[in-house]
């Protein structure tokens, strides 16, 4: 059976009673019981403080200016098209540019109007912090994530090909596109700079590579024998590792032998199972990927 609490007993301390006496002895201790906090000149709710900071366009549409904020929205999702594509491309640098500035005028907005009266440097400093924090904590880092997990651009041969990192690495086959990360070589006066490779591969694990002048063969069938290949030997491919033979651009010949050469790219060319980055797209929209 269940009483009525007495209204002349004071109710019973809760169980986050410790909680709130360590936060009052740490700001006894810190002084900061007198800490004079700026206060917002506006009443806005926590949800709608953090709407208008995380979505462009919505501080103007909180504060009554709603053909302003429907017309940064429009105009931060018609951006958010053009960068996906023409991802890899300027016009995709400057379309993500303008998504960015965007946002921040929308946050500088909302900040403007709940702290009003501020001078010219502390507004610059401001304005300054927050284009920091909404670039890197933002876009910066949301934009590392998609090119890690779901989708990299790579430029290879004067066009720019946008990589799929959704597909298993288990799942690529030889004759294969793939995108892969080229790790520094230096061997017998050989240096081949670290970077990315986008080529066919021509062999998979267990695979046997016989080189010769005019051509190669993988368990036996021949290929046409590729710039820089060794004109003689043969190795097996070893366990998840690919043979992605790279096309170099550049190459700089200072008194070193062609085997050599063909040695340090032979051992750049044997991609492990950690360099593979994934294939591209068939299709990137209406840009055709696969020749």
């Amino acid at each position: 059976m269940s009483e009525t609490p007495s209204p002349f007993y004071p109710p019973r301390a809760g169980w986050n009673r410790h909680f709130y006496r360590a936060v009052h002895d740490t700001k006894r201790r810190l002084h900061l019981e007198n800490l004079n906090l700026p206060r917002l000149r506006i009443e806005i709710p926590a949800g709608i403080f953090l709407l208008c900071v995380l979505l462009p366009g919505f501080s103007f549409y909180e504060a009554g200016w709603k053909r302003i904020g429907q017309a940064v929205v429009l105009a931060w999702l018609a951006a958010a098209c053009v960068f996906l594509l023409f991802l890899g491309y300027v016009t995709a640098n400057v379309a993500f540019g303008l998504m960015m500035s965007m946002h921040v005028s929308s946050v500088l907005h909302l900040l403007n109007r709940a702290l009003p009266g501020m001078n010219v440097p502390r507004r610059l400093g401001m304005s300054l912090a927050v284009l920091f924090v909404v670039g890197q904590l933002i876009y910066a880092a949301g934009l590392s994530w998609f090119q890690n997990h779901l989708f990299m651009p790579l430029q290879s041969g004067g066009k720019v090909c946008v990589v799929n990192r959704l597909r298993p690495i288990d799942a690529v086959r030889t004759g294969d596109l793939v995108a892969c990360h080229a790790e520094v070589t230096a061997l017998d006066g050989v240096y081949i700079r670290e970077g990315y490779l986008l080529d066919r591969i021509l062999a998979g694990p267990g695979d046997e590579v016989q080189f010769d002048a005019i051509e190669f063969r993988v368990n036996g069938v021949p290929s046409a024998r590729r710039e820089l290949m060794p004109r003689s030997g043969w190795v097996i491919v070893p366990e998840k590792t690919w043979l992605v033979w790279p096309t170099l651009t550049t190459v700089t010949r200072n008194n070193v032998s062609e085997d050599a050469i063909a040695k340090s790219v032979l051992r750049m060319a044997l991609v492990s199972r950690e360099q593979i980055i994934g294939p591209p797209f068939h299709h990137w929209f209406w840009r055709d990927q696969t020749k």
